[in-house]
């Protein structure tokens, strides 16, 4: 199939461009799902390169993300949450308790910076499904399926949230702001 991952780097290079001086990374996460648990592999490899600390704070619930995300908000400068569905469940509830404590988050599905997010840099889900049609289509053409490798998307867009900027204090440059695809 198509998955909808995008790199790490490109992610954590727009979280330093946005906050400068982000050293502690917060990371909520349910240990149940292996993708969060491969991503905090590949964060905890990346954090030096980025002059970062990664914080994490694990959940196994959605009721059990007010709180954890407060205990996550006392010890980080921003929160990054990538495609853990337990935690996207309940991506309101993060939302408005780091908005209310002025600190950022970041996610990598463009559409939760709608929900108040602060950004994100994600793929074009309308492209990922054409991807996935062509796919679909080398298949019933007769490609073997076995044969075929999964695929990642084509390109990202970067998603910003200037209300949730001037909420939390933050300003973002404007050469940053012109390179969005969408801003709210």
């Amino acid at each position: 199939g198509v998955s909808n991952f995008i790199p790490l780097e490109p992610q954590l290079d727009l979280m330093k461009k946005v906050l400068p001086e982000l050293k502690n990374l917060g990371f909520l996460y349910n240990p149940g799902e292996a993708n969060s648990r491969i991503l905090i592999r590949k964060l905890e490899a990346l954090m030096p390169k980025y002059g970062m600390t990664l914080i994490l704070q694990a959940i196994t619930k959605t009721a059990d993300i007010p709180q954890a995300t407060q205990k996550l908000l006392g010890k980080s400068d921003a929160i990054f949450v990538s495609n853990d569905n337990t935690v996207l469940s309940a991506i309101s509830n993060v939302i408005q308790l780091a908005t209310e404590a002025r600190k950022p988050v970041f996610v990598s599905e463009t559409d939760v910076v709608v929900q108040g997010a602060l950004a994100a840099l994600g793929p074009n889900q309308y492209q990922l499904g054409l991807q996935t049609g062509r796919m679909v289509v080398r298949i019933l053409q007769g490609e073997n399926i076995a044969e075929q490798k999964v695929e990642f998307p084509d390109d990202q867009e970067m998603y910003l949230n200037l209300e949730t900027a001037a909420k939390i204090g933050l300003n973002i440059a404007p050469d940053l702001v012109k390179q969005a695809t969408k801003v709210y």
